[in-house]
C-alpha cells in the first residue's frame, strides 16, 4: 500500500498573517493540519507548536497522547509570556497503522473520507453547533467548546480501515467554511492525482469568497499492483487461460 499526498497553506483573501500550519513526517506516515487563534501572532505561535509537538510525539505514541503533549507545549507557552495569553489551536492529524488509519482532534478543523462517490465527514466539530445543534445560531454555533492549548481539552480519536483508492481530506474552516460538501464531492470525483485535487480545492475555497486562511492536505491510498483488482483480476484470468491452454493437450495424450 503507497501513499500520495499533497498540502499546502495559503493566506486566503484575509488580511494578516497565515495563523494555519500543516506538517508531516511521511517516514512515520503522519500528518497534522492546525488552525491557530489569538491577538497579534499568537495564533501563527499555537498553531505551529501544535504541528510540531504533534509530530515529535506521534512518531513513538499514539495520537491522542501526542495531541495532548502539544496542548501541554501551548499552554506553557501561553504562561511564559504574557502577550501570548489566550492563544490556542485547532488541530486534526492521520496517521496510517498498517492497512488501518488512526484520526485524531481538537476542534473544529475536520478529516473527510472519499470512498466508492461518497463524501463522508469522519471527525465531528468541537463546537457549540454540536453540542446544543438547532439551538446554536449564527456565531455562536461556530464557537469551540474544545481548543488545544485552552482550558482541558479531551482529543478524540477514531480508527478506520483503510482501502486502496481512498482519499482522505484534512482540511481547516477556511475550506469548510466556504465550499459545501457538493462542492468538495465534485472535485474529489474527477481526482486524478493529489496534486490536481489540491489545486481544484483551494481554488473552490477563494472563488467561494476565501475569507479566511486555507490549509487542506490531501491523501491518496494507492496499492502496488497485487493489491489492485482492477490489474489483478485479468493478470489471474490471463494465467488460467495460459495454464488450459499448455495443461489441456497434455491431459488428452493416450497413457
Amino acid at each position: 500500500m503507497r501513499l500520495q499526498f499533497a498540502a499546502q497553506s495559503v493566506a486566503g483573501n484575509r488580511a494578516g498573517p497565515n495563523e494555519d500550519c500543516i506538517g508531516w513526517n511521511d517516514s512515520a506516515n503522519l500528518w497534522v493540519l492546525a488552525d491557530g487563534m489569538g491577538g497579534h501572532a499568537a495564533g501563527e505561535i499555537a498553531s505551529r507548536l501544535t504541528v510540531d509537538h504533534t509530530l515529535r510525539w506521534g512518531v513513538n505514541s499514539r495520537l491522542s497522547y501526542a495531541l495532548l503533549k502539544a496542548h501541554e507545549a501551548v499552554a506553557a507557552a501561553a504562561l511564559a509570556d504574557a502577550t501570548l495569553t489566550g492563544m490556542g489551536s485547532t488541530v486534526v492529524a492521520w496517521q496510517l497503522r498498517e492497512r488501518s488509519c488512526e484520526i485524531g482532534w481538537v476542534g473544529d478543523s475536520r478529516c473527510y473520507l472519499w470512498r466508492d462517490g461518497r463524501l463522508t465527514q469522519l471527525t465531528q466539530d468541537h463546537s457549540l453547533a454540536r453540542a446544543l445543534g438547532p439551538m446554536a445560531t449564527g456565531h455562536a454555533a461556530h464557537t469551540l467548546t474544545q481548543a488545544i492549548g485552552m482550558d482541558n481539552p479531551q482529543p478524540e480519536v477514531i480508527s478506520r480501515r483503510v482501502r486502496v483508492g481512498d482519499i482522505f481530506l484534512l482540511a481547516s474552516d477556511g475550506l469548510t467554511g466556504e465550499a459545501n460538501d457538493e462542492t468538495i464531492s465534485s472535485v474529489l470525483k474527477s481526482t486524478t492525482d493529489a496534486d490536481t485535487g489540491l489545486a481544484a480545492l483551494l481554488q473552490a475555497a477563494l472563488d467561494h469568497g476565501g475569507r479566511d486562511n486555507v490549509s487542506i492536505i490531501l491523501i491518496r491510498v494507492m496499492g502496488r499492483w497485487f493489491e489492485r483488482p482492477a490489474l489483478l483480476y485479468p493478470l489471474l484470468l490471463v494465467a488460467l487461460l495460459l495454464v488450459l491452454l499448455i495443461g489441456w493437450p497434455l491431459l488428452q495424450e493416450p497413457k
